[in-house]
């Protein structure tokens, strides 16, 4: 079902999903056979989803293609999807602009202009709030910096552990006020997993060491649009040679690039969808 987390911090609203998708059908799904649930509508809309995807595309079709573009509407068309599913999916939408505000569709209802929303899986909510709240979390740094790490820290120790199935793949980080202060953005992000420690010697060398793909060991980097608004992200996995572009408005499933580099794949996307995309690099 997936997890998706919302919070306004003062005048930002900052935005936290995963990407794991559990029921597309996919007998053996990957980490690249996931999909974008937090989607930038425009510089000043981002609507995110949780449950049956099948539910999420045939509603968001009139939003994703600019047919519907206010609020109001939005949400009402929204909740009527919902009620239509018996609640199978829900949906957050945040507006940034001349108002900033979060509103939540689930449990046949419209809550409108909350601080903060959730959507997904119970469970894993429960142990992401019980990671945000930890007394260990407490910080005299500004709420901006404060919350956004304490949201970011909790939600990777709810993938990482694995103890909630429909929760997985990659973190996805949506704000409405970005550095460009231009609307909402992704922000870009990396990460590994099963490297091990190796002993201490004298001689100048990496802590870790990467098991290969045999043993499962890899890293990843996220590649966001380079313009506010563009519902789109690019995950590239360095010892696989492999990346994945997921476009909703294009299509619901990733397109796969397979044997690039990372800066090949930015090239093919730029030149596949005219769309570029930029962040951390890994060589």
């Amino acid at each position: 079902m997936s997890l998706v987390v919302s919070r306004v911090i003062d005048d930002e609203i900052r935005i936290i999903s995963d990407t794991k998708i559990t029921d597309s059908g996919v007998l053996h799904p990957t980490l690249l056979d996931g999909g974008l649930k937090c989607i930038a509508i425009s510089p000043t809309c981002c609507v995110c989803f949780a449950g049956k995807v099948g539910v999420a595309e045939e509603a968001l079709a009139p939003i994703l293609n600019r047919t519907m573009q206010d609020r109001q509407q939005i949400t009402t068309h929204l909740l009527q999807h919902h009620k239509a599913a018996r609640g199978e999916t829900d949906f957050i939408v945040a507006s940034a602009g001349t108002c900033v505000a979060i509103d939540r569709i689930a449990e046949d209802r419209l809550e409108r202009n909350i601080k903060a929303a959730w959507i997904g899986d119970h469970s894993a909510f429960s142990a992401y709030q019980r990671k945000y709240l930890a007394p260990d979390r407490v910080s005299s740094a500004p709420d901006e910096f404060r919350i956004a790490t304490q949201m970011d820290d909790a939600f990777k120790v709810v993938i990482g552990d694995h103890q909630n199935p429909s929760v997985g793949d990659f973190a996805v980080t949506v704000t409405s006020k970005p550095a460009e202060a231009d609307g909402f953005r992704y922000l870009s992000n990396g990460g590994s997993s099963g490297f091990q420690s190796v002993p201490l010697t004298t001689t100048p060398t990496s802590i870790l060491k990467s098991l290969g793909v045999e043993g499962g060991s890899f890293s990843y980097t996220v590649l966001v649009p380079t313009i506010a608004g563009l519902g789109a992200i690019a995950v590239h996995l360095r010892e696989g040679k492999v990346g994945a572009f997921f476009y909703p408005a294009h299509s619901w499933s990733p397109t796969v690039f397979k044997d690039v580099g990372v800066d090949e794949f930015v090239k093919a996307i730029a030149q596949r969808f005219d769309v570029y995309v930029d962040g951390f690099r890994h060589y």
